[in-house]
């Protein structure tokens, strides 16, 4: 049986790449956006189309730095909490036999 450690190693975990299901909230999130996306650039016009095009690409930068700073601070939230659990005095240590 191979560890999270050995995967997260090998390459077999990889929480950026992990498709999540696509919900129905999530599609109608999606369609939301694009129709707004589509209404601006009807009132931008076809000349101001790149300046919209470099405004989507700095917004996913955005969205990913984002991304990538929660799962930075939840996974460190989670190891101090589990440090947290192992330390506390009233944790019972159970030893196997």
């Amino acid at each position: 049986m191979s560890t999270i450690i050995k995967k997260l190693w090998n390459g077999e975990l990889n929480p950026c790449n992990t498709p999540y299901g696509l919900t129905k909230e999530y599609e109608r999130l999606l369609d939301t956006c694009e129709n707004h996306r589509q209404r601006l650039l009807a009132k931008l016009g076809k000349e101001n189309e790149a300046a919209l095009e470099k405004y989507d690409d700095a917004c996913v930068d955005i969205t990913s730095y984002c991304s990538e700073e929660a799962f930075s601070k939840g996974f460190s939230l989670g190891a101090r909490l589990m440090i947290e659990v192992i330390e506390n005095p009233y944790y019972e240590r159970k030893t196997v036999e």
